[in-house]
C-alpha cells in the first residue's frame, strides 16, 4: 500500500474493478421493474436542508473514482487479492440486497434476506466492494477519500433515509430499527 497512487492511464488500471461494479448495477436496474427502481431512489421525504452535505460526501466519492480509475492494479501482491476478494464479497451482497429489496412487501419495510442483519445492506455492499479496489489499486489515499465519504453517508444520507422510513412506514420500521443494526453488528 502506498499514500499516493501513481495516476495514469492504462488498461490494467481500477476502471476495469470500477466496470465491473457499474456493470452489474445497470444490469439490476435493468432487470428490476419500475416501481422497484423508483421506490429505491425515491428522494421526496428527505429534508431538502442536508442536500449540501450529502453532496460534499458525493464529492468525495467522486475523487475515489477519479483515483480509482487512473490508479494500476497493485497485482500479485497480497492486497491485490485481499481486494478481490472484498470487491466479490460486495458484488454477491449487492445483488443478493437488490433481490431481497425486490421482493419486499410494498408498503412495509425490507426485512427478509440480508435485511435481516443490517438495515443498509446495499450501503454495506458497496462499501465493501469500493474499499475492496481500493486495496486492489494499493491506496491509502483512496481508502481516506472512502472512508470520508461513507461519513457523510452515515451522517446525512442513511440517518435522512431512516427518518423518510419512519415517515414511510411508522411503527414497522421502529421495530425493525429495534431489531436489527444499521450497518452488521454495529450501529
Amino acid at each position: 500500500m502506498e499514500l499516493l497512487p501513481t495516476l495514469e492511464f492504462g488498461l490494467l488500471n481500477g476502471w476495469i474493478l470500477l466496470g465491473i461494479l457499474y456493470l452489474e448495477l445497470a444490469i439490476a436496474m435493468a432487470a428490476l421493474p419500475r416501481p422497484v427502481v423508483n421506490r429505491l431512489y425515491d428522494r421526496s421525504d428527505w429534508n431538502r436542508e442536508k442536500m449540501p452535505y450529502v453532496m460534499l460526501g458525493k464529492l468525495f466519492s467522486l475523487a475515489s473514482i477519479f483515483l480509482i480509475i487512473f490508479s494500476p492494479l497493485k497485482m500479485d501482491t497480497a492486497v491485490f487479492y485481499l481486494g478481490l476478494v472484498l470487491l466479490g464479497l460486495g458484488l454477491i451482497g449487492l445483488a443478493v440486497a437488490l433481490v431481497n429489496y425486490k421482493n419486499a412487501p410494498l408498503g412495509r419495510p425490507a426485512t427478509n434476506g440480508f435485511y435481516r442483519f443490517s438495515r443498509n445492506p446495499q450501503i454495506v455492499s458497496l462499501a465493501t466492494s469500493f474499499f475492496g479496489m481500493g486495496f486492489a489499486v494499493g491506496s491509502w489515499l483512496i481508502m481516506a477519500t472512502l472512508f470520508i465519504s461513507f461519513i457523510f453517508q452515515y451522517f446525512f444520507l442513511i440517518r435522512e433515509e431512516e427518518r423518510a422510513c419512519l415517515t414511510q412506514y411508522g411503527d414497522a420500521y421502529r421495530e425493525y430499527m429495534e431489531q436489527v443494526p444499521r450497518f452488521l453488528l454495529i450501529f
